[in-house]
């Protein structure tokens, strides 16, 4: 059909269908400007993998009860750590001094 013999439908269907081939065009053009940008943010983040990744640790948990029972079960054990040989000194000198 020519143009001039077209009903309203499919003049307005055609108007309709350049509109969304045009929308089409400008999210390609959009999609593609955001992938170079992250490409670019890629390689400017590509010094990270030289870092080695973080310790599998229950300190760096988002869970602050976690984290809290994880500091005082270090603190229990660097308290052992640390009394254990001042007894054992303390021990060894009233052994030592006393009858």
């Amino acid at each position: 059909m020519s143009e001039n013999n077209q009903t309203p439908q499919e003049t307005e269907l055609q108007e309709y269908v350049s509109s969304l081939e045009e929308r089409i065009v400008s999210l390609e053009a959009r999609l593609a400007g955001l992938e170079e940008e992250t490409k670019k943010h890629a390689r400017d983040m590509s010094f990270l993998k030289s870092y080695p990744p973080l310790p599998d640790t229950k300190l760096l948990s988002d869970k602050f009860l976690t984290r809290a029972f994880t500091v005082l079960g270090h603190y229990f054990v660097a308290s052992i750590i640390i009394a254990i040989p001042a007894y054992c000194v303390v021990f060894l000198i009233l052994t030592l001094l006393g009858d």
